[in-house]
């Protein structure tokens, strides 16, 4: 990822679950439209006991 603006939390900033690397791979599939998303169950759960950094 090469950021082009400034990051902040107002523009979105990148937003990451710490030690999620070690949960293998995520599925990703559409959601309602052209969203592409990774599956919001495994997601969830994950939060419950990672970091959010």
């Amino acid at each position: 990822m090469i950021a082009l603006d400034k990051c902040t939390k107002a523009n979105g900033c990148l937003q990451v679950l710490k030690g999620s690397h070690h949960l293998g791979r995520i599925d990703h599939g559409l959601l309602d439209g052209d969203q592409v998303s990774a599956d919001l169950r495994r997601v969830e759960e994950a939060e419950k006991q990672l970091e959010l950094v």
